[in-house]
C-alpha cells in the first residue's frame, strides 16, 4: 500500500489509481443519499459558505 504522506523530496502527494477515486466517490455519494434533508440542506449552505470564502482569497 503507498503512503498517504507527503514525498519528502518533491513535497507532491501521492498519486492514486482512477479506481480509488472512483471508490471514494462513491462512497461519498451513499453517504450523502443516506442523510437527512436537513443535514443535506446544511452541508449544502457549508459548501456554499466555503465556496465564498475561496472566491474572495483569490480576489486578493
Amino acid at each position: 500500500m503507498p503512503s498517504l504522506a507527503r514525498d519528502r523530496s518533491t513535497g507532491r502527494w501521492p498519486t492514486r489509481s482512477l479506481l480509488d477515486n472512483a471508490l471514494a466517490v462513491a462512497a461519498v455519494a451513499l453517504l450523502l443519499v443516506g442523510l437527512s434533508g436537513a443535514v443535506r440542506g446544511a452541508l449544502g449552505g457549508l459548501m456554499a459558505e466555503v465556496e465564498g470564502a475561496w472566491t474572495i482569497a483569490l480576489m486578493r
